[in-house]
């Protein structure tokens, strides 16, 4: 397959402070119609949280009540 990646690579990258909560997250997503975030601490990346994690997250604090 001759596909660069920067044919397909997301081109809105987005970051979001690691305290940010998951409903400020799912809008932030659906606002910029992306499905991954960075998360940062400190101005720098530590991790990325996508749609699906915001989903499971979601129904982990709906089941604990």
């Amino acid at each position: 397959m001759n596909v660069k990646i920067s044919e397909i690579a997301s081109s809105s990258i987005m970051c979001l402070e690691e305290d940010v909560d998951l409903y400020n997250a799912a809008s932030m997503m659906v606002e910029s119609d992306i499905a991954r975030l960075f998360v940062c601490k400190g101005g720098k990346i530590f991790g990325v949280i996508s749609l699906i994690d915001i989903m499971a997250g979601s129904l982990i604090v709906r089941a604990r009540g």
